[in-house]
């Protein structure tokens, strides 16, 4: 997980800020009935899916005044929560397993602290982790052989968010809908993180499909261009969906949370 998906909080209405908010900690609570430790790492971008998956979050608010390790005995929301719950714990995993294989040893503790978790996790919901696995292993292979074909590149990293709301437990008229968006934002934070990481792959020698591009500056302005374009249809899906409290975080969130993290990392000037 990136957790590069954040609102805009600027331009964010007082009771959406505070309903994004309650989101963030119920699925932190959620978390900490697979791993405790997978607390820890919850990431902004499943908070986007927990609000557009229209998870029901519970009025209370309340925060972890003992700390992020109290135990949670009970689910936090409704299935759609519990779901995301999981699925943020299986993907950290697989998150952290790919970091051990790049070499980053460091991160063999944090994945051996949620395995136990992880495996809670799977058992609970066995179809989208088998989903998850495939395209996390699709993706590896791809960087394994230095692949240059950046449409396969993005549609097999993108796949992973598309296919978790497609595998939900609860659908409607608009889950295809929603999945494509998340398909959007999922290929956005692909491209964006490889700019991110640009100099230290090149220090560290590690798969980063602009390196093995012939003009590295022509490339950096394809990806940014590939930026614009994933807003830009995330956008358009999103006035194909119901208005809700809910949609007003994520079009906050499309329309201007992630054009702020280009324009702080210095991608829009």
């Amino acid at each position: 997980m990136f957790g590069y998906v954040k609102v805009y909080e600027d331009e964010l209405l007082v009771r959406n800020w505070k309903r994004y908010k309650h989101a963030y900690c119920a699925l932190c609570r959620q978390i900490g009935c697979y791993s405790q430790a997978a607390r820890m790492m919850l990431s902004y971008d499943m908070v986007f899916c927990v609000t557009l998956a229209e998870a029901a979050i519970p009025d209370e608010d309340r925060h972890c005044k003992k700390g992020i390790f109290r135990h949670c005995k009970k689910c936090c929301g409704d299935e759609m929560l519990q779901y995301m719950g999981a699925v943020s714990v299986i993907l950290q995993y697989y998150k952290l397993k790919d970091d051990v294989l790049d070499g980053k040893k460091s991160r063999k503790l944090l994945m051996c602290a949620i395995e136990d978790g992880y495996h809670k996790a799977r058992k609970a919901y066995p179809e989208i982790e088998a989903k998850i696995s495939d395209a996390m292993r699709n993706v590896a292979a791809l960087e394994q052989r230095y692949c240059t074909d950046w449409e396969q590149l993005d549609h097999c990293f993108s796949d992973i968010l598309y296919q978790v709301f497609l595998c939900a437990p609860r659908k409607d008229e608009f889950t295809d809908i929603r999945a494509q968006l998340s398909r959007h934002t999922a290929a956005w934070v692909y491209w964006f993180d490889m700019l991110q990481d640009l100099e230290e792959d090149r220090k560290e020698h590690t798969f980063n499909a602009i390196l093995l591009h012939e003009d590295e500056d022509s490339a950096i302005s394809r990806v940014k261009a590939l930026l614009i374009m994933h807003i830009t249809e995330a956008e358009a899906l999103c006035e194909l969906l119901p208005y809700t409290d809910n949609m007003a975080i994520i079009q906050n969130i499309v329309a201007n949370g992630l054009p702020r993290q280009m324009l702080d990392a210095g991608i829009l000037l």
